[in-house]
């Protein structure tokens, strides 16, 4: 089965290496980068440029920076689980700069996972390596640094 990954990241360097490191997991067939909050909400609900689910296919996991320009990455997840968006898709934070009252307030929110961006490639690689894992469980399980 074909699995596709939305990487929500502004940092062009950033969304580079995340994709490539999904390379290396072989049940995701794509990845798409949206650069915002607005991009991505636009993509998962399949609207506007995104209708298209040939071109633009439904996540079957999504990987997000925790700040981004117009807003936070748990404003997003906050928003997808009001309008019940997301509620089967693991949703990932992958960030650099959150600092652990922004973190812990990302509980209630229940996301599927919150991994440190790593400067090592390698170690991105092994982070990325392990959400094929996450979507096949497709259930909350909270992974910290």
């Amino acid at each position: 089965m074909n699995r596709h990954a939305l990487i929500i990241e502004n940092n062009p360097d950033d969304a580079f290496f995340i994709k490539w490191a999904f390379r290396d997991a072989p049940t995701f067939s794509s990845c798409y980068v949206c650069r915002n909050l607005a991009e991505a909400r636009a993509y998962v609900k399949g609207v506007g440029i995104y209708g298209d689910r040939v071109k633009f296919p439904e996540p079957s996991a999504i990987v997000c920076d925790y700040r981004l320009p117009d807003g936070t990455g748990a404003d997003l997840l906050q928003i997808f689980r009001q309008e019940n968006l997301v509620r089967d898709i693991p949703f990932c934070f992958l960030t650099g700069s959150a600092t652990p009252d922004e973190l812990e307030r990302l509980a209630p929110l229940e996301p599927t996972a919150i991994y440190k961006k790593s400067v090592s490639f390698f170690e991105l690689c092994r982070v990325m390596g392990g959400i094929p894992a996450l979507v096949e469980e497709a259930r909350p399980e909270h992974a910290s640094f």
